[in-house]
């Protein structure tokens, strides 16, 4: 048993790679201030993202977590200050000195 390819059909024609963007068009994709400050986050030297939580509401962003240091702490905050869409950073991390 063998099986044909798949075709895309365009007005009972078999559609051109040049008109498949027309058939499939990919959605534009924007991303959300949690998108941004978690990319900023997660690319910061300093700061180890997997031990830090967030929360967006609007432009604000409240920072929950625990870091090792009161540097990493304000790098953390530093980190998303300059990210876009950030208005104001409420900065709820615990210092464990261990």
């Amino acid at each position: 048993m063998s099986f044909a390819p798949a075709v895309v059909m365009q007005h009972g024609k078999p559609a051109s790679s040049s008109s498949l963007d027309q058939v499939l068009p990919m959605p534009d994709f924007e991303p959300t201030l949690a998108d941004r400050v978690d990319q900023a986050i997660q690319t910061n030297p300093h700061v180890n993202g997997r031990l830090l939580r967030f929360e967006t509401d609007g432009c604000r962003v409240v920072l929950q977590g625990s870091v090792k240091s009161y540097f990493q702490k304000q790098m953390a905050q530093e980190a998303i200050r300059k990210v876009e869409g950030v208005g104001q950073i409420e900065n709820c991390l615990e210092v464990l000195w261990a």
